[in-house]
This record gives structure tokens, C-alpha cells and sequence, in this order.
């Protein structure tokens, strides 16, 4: 199993409590304590079947997720254009969309994300600040960052939606899910029925990194560096080789500061907030109060706030939808 080199951030996110952070090509646009969690991704989601789709990403797709929600990606409403973002009709709101071009260049990295821009609702005017920024990915990686932000968004309520002193069982949370939302399977345009699409999925990408990390194909630090600190941190916490993985980091931040680079502190910190705000920090590690001070040193040397006064134009709403999703809203 090859670590992943975790100073290099192609695309990071962590977009719930308890921080917001985005590195976009490493590029740090933001990293701030948030209390926001209504996490739209969708975008992200509708990104996974066209992979799905394309001949060029198709066979890095695992079959398990082709075979159960090939048919299901077209049927979830995209309410916004967004990778992830915090989107209310009313109230705060942030949003960073991106396109994607599936293309065969002189490397296997075929997945081309685009066009990044941050998007502010104001009445039916979206505020788009157009970030002059490209990440491009294997099939693969592309994946596993499309399926880690939608089960950063999804994965709480699954995380409490099972007996944590069993083994996850993965039939037995689709049928938890699927009797939750059974009364919207007549509904295909409720947002319910969207969101039950995308439990389902994210059930079995679970119970897929699950066994991943039992053949030691995927490593935890792999699954970091793609938006993966809320999939580490909140619900694969009872993995052996993530609860390994979580104190190795921490241990790296205290011990070695000097030696990583500000992308390893960006990752390193975010996955140690997110442990300490779902589960107990104990069963990893025992901080004294000067270890806990020093890490917030670092958090202080992170900081930067996501952009409130920017250079942006107004455009109309279904002229931004139909920019990044071919389609009026």
C-alpha cells in the first residue's frame, strides 16, 4: 500500500462543523471555524455518474456501486450547482462549483476539474467569483473525492444510524435508509427521494472502504488528501487502521511541526478537530492542556477567512445553471 503525499491537496474539503476548509489546487481559500452544516454537494454527486458513464473512468469505478446505482445518478434533483457549499434560500450562504472534463491526455490523469467559482445567492442574482484554477486527477481519484464529499455531507446521520458495537452491516443500514424514505419512492421529484438515492450510495462506498482497508488497497492517508477528513474523523472511526492513522497524525503535529510541509498542517489539523468534535479524543490519544494549546497554535497559523468581499459579477440564475449544468433551474 503507497502513501499518498499528503503536500499535495488537489481539491480538500471540509465543509461542516467543526472547520471550513477549501484548497483548491493547493490553494488555501479558506480555513475558519464554522458552525454552518447544511452541506450541499450534489454536484459532486452528479460528477459520480458521469464517471460512471465514460468509457475512460468507467473501470475504476467499483462494480458493486456500477451494479446497484448506475441508474440512480440521473434521477437526483440538482438543486444547485455546487461541489459543496452552505446553500439557504435565506441566510448565509457559500458555494464552490466547478466543471468537469473527461479527456485522454499524456498521463493517466483524466479527469479535468475547471472553471472553479465561488457562488453567493442574492434574490434570483448569483454572485460568481471565478477562481483561475485547474486540478486534474486519475479516475480513480476522482472517485474516491467525489464519494468521500458526498459522504462527508450524508455519512452523520448513517454514522448514528447503526449500533457502533456491531460491525457494519451493510444490507442492514440500506434497509434502515430505505424505510426512512419508503414513503417518497412514489415521489421521484421530492428532494427526499434525492437524498435517499444518495444514502444508499454512500452505505455501500462505506462498506467498500471497509474492505479496501482490510486488504490494505486504499490507505486512510489516501483517502485524507481527497476531502476525506469527516469520512476519517466521524465515520470510520472504528477502523483499526484509521484509529491508527488519526494518532499517527496527531502525533506528527506534536511532535514534528517543523518537518511538515503547511498542506500536511492543513490536513493533519483538520482530521484532529474533526476526531475531537464526533468522538472521544481519549480513545486515541491523552492531551495534556500545554498539547492541546500548542495545537492551537497551529490553527492560529492556518487561519483565513473564507472571502466576504470579493470581486465578483452578478449574473442571472439560470444563466449560472445553465453554465455548470446545461439546464435552466
Amino acid at each position: 500500500m503507497q502513501e499518498e503525499p499528503l503536500d499535495d491537496l488537489p481539491l480538500f474539503i471540509n465543509n461542516s462543523e467543526p472547520l471550513g476548509v477549501y484548497v483548491v489546487a493547493n490553494k488555501l481559500l479558506s480555513f475558519e471555524e464554522t458552525p454552518l452544516t447544511n452541506n450541499s454537494n450534489w454536484l459532486a454527486y452528479h460528477f459520480l455518474g458521469r464517471l460512471v458513464k465514460n468509457q475512460l473512468t468507467k473501470g475504476a469505478i467499483p462494480k458493486e456501486i456500477i451494479q446497484f446505482h448506475q441508474e440512480n445518478f440521473e434521477k437526483v434533483l440538482l438543486p444547485w450547482p455546487c461541489l459543496s457549499g452552505i446553500v439557504a434560500e435565506f441566510g448565509s450562504n457559500r458555494c464552490l462549483a466547478a466543471k468537469m472534463t473527461l479527456k485522454k491526455g499524456i498521463d493517466d490523469k483524466v479527469v479535468h476539474l475547471h472553471d472553479f467559482a465561488l457562488l453567493r445567492l442574492h434574490g434570483m442574482d448569483i454572485s460568481v467569483n471565478d477562481l483561475q484554477l485547474d486540478v486534474y486527477l486519475t479516475a480513480k481519484e476522482a472517485f474516491l473525492l467525489f464519494a468521500n464529499i458526498n459522504l462527508s455531507t450524508h455519512g452523520h446521520e448513517l454514522y448514528r444510524g447503526w449500533d457502533e458495537d456491531k460491525r457494519f452491516d451493510v444490507n442492514e443500514v440500506k434497509l434502515q435508509i430505505l424505510d426512512n424514505y419508503i414513503e417518497y419512492f412514489t415521489k421521484e421529484t421530492s428532494s427526499h427521494f434525492s437524498h435517499c438515492l444518495v444514502k444508499l450510495f454512500c452505505a455501500d462506498y462505506v462498506e467498500y472502504l471497509h474492505q479496501q482497508f482490510s486488504k490494505q488497497t486504499i490507505s486512510p492517508a489516501t483517502i485524507l488528501r481527497l476531502s476525506g477528513s469527516e469520512v476519517l474523523g466521524c465515520i470510520l472511526t472504528k477502523n483499526p487502521l484509521v484509529q491508527s492513522f488519526i494518532q499517527e497524525t496527531i502525533t506528527k503535529l506534536l511532535q514534528t511541526p517543523l518537518t511538515l510541509t503547511f498542506n500536511q498542517k492543513i490536513s493533519y489539523y483538520t482530521l484532529y478537530k474533526t476526531v475531537e468534535y464526533y468522538v472521544d479524543l481519549t480513545d486515541f490519544i491523552d492531551l495534556s492542556q500545554k498539547q492541546k494549546l500548542f495545537l492551537d497554535s497551529i490553527f492560529k497559523e492556518l487561519t483565513k477567512k473564507f472571502p466576504s468581499k470579493i470581486t465578483y459579477s452578478l449574473i442571472d440564475r439560470n444563466e449560472v445553471y445553465n453554465n455548470y449544468l446545461g439546464k435552466k433551474f
